[in-house]
């Protein structure tokens, strides 16, 4: 089973957008706790355009912009064996 590498962006753009929110939104859910998962905050992905397309999180190197708490929890179902 491949680990998948979540990199949650907490940089100042993506913070003031959920950011933070959405990380704690994955820690604490059933749905992604054990070892499938590798949850990382991150200082900044350099990528959100000077916050235009903040939240950024990256998953397993591919990142994905303005995500939503719906849309990242989706996302990340897709990962489940």
């Amino acid at each position: 089973m491949r680990k998948v590498s979540v990199e949650v962006c907490c940089g100042l753009h993506c913070s003031l957008k959920g950011g933070q929110e959405l990380l704690d939104l994955i820690e604490s859910n059933p749905l992604f706790q054990g070892d499938q998962f590798d949850f990382i905050p991150v200082n900044c992905l350099q990528c959100c355009d000077d916050g235009a397309l903040s939240p950024v999180v990256s998953i397993n190197g591919e990142n994905y912009m303005k995500i939503t708490p719906e849309r990242l929890v989706s996302t990340l179902r897709t990962f489940i064996n």
